[in-house]
């Protein structure tokens, strides 16, 4: 894989995901639904397959045999976490996005929440 960011999900959006900042949430095609970019980061696993996260929001990892699965699980725990935080009227600690670790690759993710 490259060191390019590859956006994941953009189609729902429309536009041009480079212009959103990190954390920002939009009105996707859906008028009921918010979208939020994030970078996922991820690295393949010693025991095959991939652990994924959410660079800028800690605690929401996930992981999946290959990457298309990971990413649906990451995306998953992305939602139920963000909807608790929006359900429990609290902030979303979002966060600068660490360092890139050897091994490790970026993407970036559009959903709708």
């Amino acid at each position: 894989m490259n060191e390019m960011l590859v956006t994941v999900g953009a189609d729902k959006f429309g536009g041009d995901m480079g212009a959103w900042k990190i954390g920002e949430w939009k009105t996707a095609n859906s008028t009921e639904s918010l979208g939020y970019c994030f970078d996922a980061r991820f690295v393949e696993d010693e025991g095959g397959g991939y652990v994924v996260s959410v660079a800028q929001l800690p605690g929401v990892v996930s992981e999946g045999d290959d990457f298309a699965e990971a990413i649906r699980n990451l995306v998953e725990a992305f939602r139920a976490t963000i909807e608790t935080y929006l359900a429990e009227n609290m902030p979303i600690p979002w966060i600068e996005a660490p360092p890139k670790q050897p091994g490790e690759e970026y993407f970036r993710v559009a959903v709708n929440v």
